[in-house]
C-alpha cells in the first residue's frame, strides 16, 4: 500500500536472515497509461463499444466522472454513455457503451435527443489525468482520443467479401484474412479458428477501417481444403452480426444470414 512500510525478510543458503526496510512511494511509481481499441479515428456513426486498454487495474465506479466524449468546439456531449460499467476480470479493460438509445434509429432518445455521433462532425473522448490505477497512482496526464464518425453501418459483415491468402504446403507461413470493414481486434482475434489446427493467432487495424488476421500454425500445413470458422455473435461495430444486423425492418423481409465459416485451399509449392 502507498505509504506503508514493510519489513521484508530473505533466508540465504548459509541459513542466515537478511532483513530490508521497504516504504512504497507513489510518487515514484510509473504512471499508468491508456490506449483505446480500435486504434481508429474513422468510426462508423452507430458505433455501440468502444474499449479503453488501461497498463494497469484501475478504479471502477468513477467512469462517467473520469470520461468525456468533446466535440471539436470542447462542448461535452451530454449523455453520450450508458452508465453500466463493464471490465475485463483483470481490471485492465473498460467496454465503454454509447448510448444504445441514442444510436439506434427512431427510437425515443434517438429522436429528442440525436445521435451521440453525427457524420462530419470531429469529437475528442477524453480521459481525465486524474482517474487513479486500484494502487493510487494517477494517469497524470489526460488520455485524448479523436473520432472522426463515417456513414452509419446496417449491414451484417459477409465473410465472403474478406480476402483470404492461403499459405503453401509443408510450410509455416501465416494464413492472412483481411476484412472489408472494422471490428475490434481483440474480439476478432478470437472468432476465428482453424479446427484440427492449433495456431497462434494476432489481429491488427490496418488503413484506419479494416482488420488484418495472421494464423500462425505449431505445425507445417497440410495440403487440401480447411476452414475458418467464424463465432456467429461477432459484432461489428454498430452490431451487427453475420446473422443479423442489430437494426431490422419489421416491414421488410426476413434478413438473410451470412455465411460463418469460409473455406481455404492449402496448395502445393
Amino acid at each position: 500500500m502507498a505509504g506503508a512500510t514493510y519489513r521484508v525478510e530473505l533466508s540465504l543458503p548459509n541459513g542466515s536472515i537478511s532483513t530490508h526496510w521497504v516504504t512504497r512511494d507513489p510518487q515514484k511509481d510509473d504512471p499508468p497509461y491508456v490506449d483505446l481499441s480500435p486504434a481508429s479515428v474513422a468510426i462508423p456513426a452507430n458505433t455501440l463499444k468502444l474499449y479503453l486498454d488501461f497498463s494497469e487495474p484501475m478504479e471502477q465506479g468513477v467512469f462517467l466522472k473520469h470520461l468525456t466524449l468533446q466535440r471539436r468546439n470542447g462542448e461535452e456531449v451530454a449523455g453520450a454513455f450508458r452508465e453500466t460499467e463493464l471490465w475485463s476480470p483483470d481490471g485492465k479493460r473498460l467496454t465503454v457503451m454509447l448510448h444504445p438509445g441514442r444510436q439506434k434509429t427512431g427510437v425515443n432518445l434517438n429522436i429528442d435527443e440525436g445521435p451521440v455521433l453525427i457524420v462530419g462532425e470531429h469529437y475528442r473522448l477524453v480521459v481525465s489525468g486524474q482517474w487513479r490505477s486500484t494502487s493510487g497512482v494517477s494517469l497524470g496526464k489526460e488520455g485524448v482520443f479523436t473520432l472522426e464518425p463515417i456513414a452509419a453501418d446496417h449491414e451484417q459483415p459477409d465473410p465472403a467479401r474478406w480476402q483470404v491468402h492461403a499459405p503453401k504446403a509443408g510450410t509455416l507461413d501465416p494464413l492472412v484474412v483481411i476484412t472489408d470493414e472494422l471490428f475490434e481486434p481483440q474480439i476478432f482475434q478470437r472468432a476465428l479458428q482453424v479446427p484440427g489446427i492449433a495456431v497462434q493467432a494476432e489481429a491488427k487495424v490496418i488503413d484506419l477501417k479494416r482488420i488484418e488476421w495472421r494464423f500462425m500454425p505449431e505445425k507445417p500445413w497440410k495440403a487440401g481444403d480447411h476452414q475458418i470458422t467464424i463465432d456467429p455473435e461477432l459484432e461489428d461495430m454498430a452490431g451487427n452480426t453475420t446473422q443479423k444486423p442489430f437494426e431490422v425492418d419489421l416491414s421488410s423481409a426476413k434478413p438473410r444470414a451470412r455465411a460463418s465459416s469460409i473455406t481455404f485451399r492449402v496448395s502445393l509449392r
